[in-house]
């Protein structure tokens, strides 16, 4: 987590991926290649308020096929479902909002 922020109904916890390869790459030439654009999670409600997670991806670079590769991540649990809702700030820019 690189930060936090109370506002009046809300929490917001930011995270930002290490600069970790993933262990399913290790052995494998890679180069970090900065990161993908925010992605923003509800969580259920702490005190009251509601609670969103912003998580940025890191991206990499294998050096021997030139494909990007990044972590394989669970953002769901077994069982449970999720809704992908594409918002757009500004027109040149999308991030992506997962409602829990």
């Amino acid at each position: 987590m690189i930060r936090h922020e109370i506002k009046e109904e809300e929490i917001h916890f930011y995270f930002t991926e290490l600069n970790e390869i993933p262990d399913e790459f290790k052995g494998i030439k890679l180069t970090s290649k900065g990161f993908f654009l925010e992605a923003t999670v509800q969580d259920f409600p702490i005190r009251g308020k509601n609670v969103f997670l912003h998580i940025t991806r890191r991206r990499w670079l294998n050096e021997n096929t030139s494909k990007v590769v990044t972590r394989d991540w669970q953002l769901v649990a077994k069982g449970t479902k999720i809704t992908l809702l594409i918002k757009t700030i500004p027109a040149q820019q999308s991030s992506l909002i997962f409602m829990m």
